[in-house]
């Protein structure tokens, strides 16, 4: 199968938005794409993950998630991204909603956090391959 890089970036999305809770790619048919494969990284560019979206089409949905232990804190990271077809010759990777968890090991608290906005994104896309 070809692979081609479809986005990449070192800083993650959202950078470009066409709205304040979307991004947009120079994605052509996605649907002509055997599979995606989507690599991230936290907010923080400290931890990194990587999916696989099979038959990627208008209206998948696509959680991504890390985990990651710092200090005694435990961290929960979720995003979860819909791709749309903007009818614009674009394909949009809209982030729906994003929230962490944490929760301290030495004293039991946990804090949790939830936002629908990209400023308050916890998981950024870094790069995008998609297969034929």
């Amino acid at each position: 199968t070809e692979e081609v890089v479809l986005f990449e970036s070192e800083t993650g999305i959202p950078e470009s938005t066409t709205s304040s809770s979307s991004v947009a790619l120079p994605l052509i048919n996605i649907s002509d794409y055997k599979y995606i494969e989507i690599y991230y990284t936290d907010n923080n560019g400290v931890k990194g993950g990587y999916t696989k979206v099979q038959d990627p089409t208008n209206g998948n949905l696509i959680s991504l998630s890390l985990h990651e232990f710092n200090s005694g804190v435990t961290f929960i990271r979720q995003s979860i991204y819909e791709i749309v077809d903007s009818g614009m010759g674009e394909t949009v990777f809209y982030c729906k909603k994003s929230n962490y968890l944490s929760f301290n090991s030495s004293n039991g608290s946990h804090t949790d956090s939830s936002t629908s906005t990209p400023s308050g994104n916890y998981i950024k896309i870094k790069k995008i391959v998609g297969r034929v």
